[in-house]
């Protein structure tokens, strides 16, 4: 239960060399690409452009023991390595530096334009790419860069088993479910809007109300796991509904709007380096290198809500994307956020002090023996630019919003301990007008119901 929180808490700011260095005033470095070498063990590939104002220059600097290449896209510059002489490259020449290199001197020899560079680093994961060699060298370069969002790599999905094994390996195997086995269960109703009919041919926004069982849950696979604790984010829900003739469709969705890494592949990574770094593992311990390749799976580790007033009190978000049909045969894509209509509340430190590790499983069935809880299900509509199948990149909030109808959850499940265990959520269980297009669907779809059977 501690490891994950330990590991992250490790987590620091001394990722940023030279935080206290002068404003860049003769580089200015725009990241263009980072991602770890499937195909080599512990290195990553990062590629830099690198701007030099007119005639300016750099000082002397390392890059580790990355190996670099470095492109004239545009002017002329001048280039030297210790125990080398100065060399002049011009647009469309380039140079490489070997592990371990002092470069003593890059300047733009133009005084009147502009030049700029292409790098490509080839680093040990979590090594900084640039430290100063000097006081007074202006620019120091992090191990890991912030990325304009991109297509995930394409990488071999894991098997199913491999998944289910690898969430057991980062929160053990109690006999639940691999992940977010604590959880609460209720049932309601779903009203549609006409406007989700518009754009989904789908039964379930055909008519309605249709009753439905919830599941509102905390994170990792541990049923003991305090609701207090950073641990324990993010919160999930999860979503059945069901139709007249037995037939019906389920969601699932968590409190964090993205999912720490682009692929399945990625997320087994990230479990099994969780599973590597409890207590006495050495440092860098593999979590450690691996935040230092994903940024982005680091961003989902440290940037949680904090603990909720109940868990209707948040928002959820489907992170991964679907395909509405309507009834002309248009498609677009969609992703899933469920907004309580009496808007967000979390626990100040104050008030979180003051909570059992229950608190939230307490919560729920007090607050609906009062009313209702319930929650706007919206479909983001995705643009043109919109990554699809990387659930690790969030839509921008300025796309479009449509309301396709209002969750109202008013009773607690009947013999909840025997229904949470005979439930099974499963994500492509849907109706036709709906359809899986992110790939990861279809990896958590064969996974899901192996770990229903490991917990019977």
């Amino acid at each position: 239960m501690t490891r994950i929180r330990f590991a992250v808490i490790r987590l620091s700011l001394s990722l940023l060399l030279s935080a206290a260095s002068p404003p860049v005033l003769a580089e200015q470095i725009k990241p263009v690409f980072q991602h770890y070498l499937p195909n080599v063990t512990g290195k990553t590939l990062t590629i830099v452009e690198v701007n030099f104002a007119a005639g300016t220059k750099a000082n002397a600097h390392r890059h580790g023991q990355a190996f670099v290449y470095a492109y004239v896209l545009s002017g002329t510059m001048r280039s030297q390595l210790a125990g080398e002489p100065a060399r002049t490259y011009r647009t469309g020449e380039g140079w490489s530096e070997p592990p371990g290199a002092r470069h003593v001197l890059t300047e733009n020899l133009s005084r009147t334009a502009p030049a700029r560079l292409l790098v490509t680093f080839i680093a040990n994961i979590g090594d900084p790419l640039k430290t100063p060699d000097a006081e007074k060298e202006s620019t120091s370069m992090p191990s890991t860069l912030e990325l304009a969002p991109t297509q995930p790599a394409v990488g071999t999905a894991p098997a199913p088993q491999e998944m289910v094994d690898a969430l057991y390996s980062a929160f053990g195997d109690h006999h639940s479910r691999a992940v977010h086995a604590k959880g609460i269960m209720a049932v309601g109703t779903f009203e549609p809007t006409l406007e989700a009919a518009s754009i989904s041919k789908a039964s379930i926004f055909a008519r309605g109300p249709l009753p439905i069982l919830v599941r509102f849950s905390d994170f990792t696979g541990i049923p003991e796991i305090p609701d207090t604790v950073g641990d324990a984010n993010p919160r999930g829900f999860a979503l059945k509904i069901l139709l007249p003739d037995g037939s019906g469709a389920d969601v699932v969705s968590h409190s964090f709007n993205g999912f720490p890494t682009a692929t399945s592949a990625e997320f087994r990574e990230l479990l099994l380096a969780i599973g590597a770094s409890g207590a006495g593992a050495t440092k860098p311990t593999a979590l450690d290198r691996f935040l230092g390749s994903h940024p982005i799976a680091k961003t989902f580790l440290t940037t949680q809500k904090p603990p909720p007033e109940s868990y209707a009190t948040l928002s959820y978000f489907g992170v991964n994307a679907f395909e509405f049909t309507d009834a002309k045969g248009h498609r677009q894509f969609v992703r899933y956020r469920f907004v309580p209509v009496g808007g967000e509340a979390v626990l100040t430190p104050a008030r979180l002090s003051a909570m059992g590790p229950n608190y939230l499983q307490t919560e729920l069935p007090a607050r609906l023996a009062k009313s209702a809880a319930e929650f706007a299900w919206y479909a983001q509509i995705a643009e043109a630019s919109d990554v699809i199948g990387d659930p690790s990149v969030a839509w921008p909030d300025s796309r479009k919003l449509v309301k396709l109808g209002v969750i109202r959850i008013n009773r607690m499940a009947p013999d909840a301990i025997a229904t949470d265990k005979a439930t099974l959520f499963i994500p492509l269980n849907v109706p036709d007008g709906i359809a899986p297009a992110d790939p990861m669907l279809e990896v958590r779809q064969q996974a899901y119901p192996l770990s229903f059977k490991h917990r019977q």
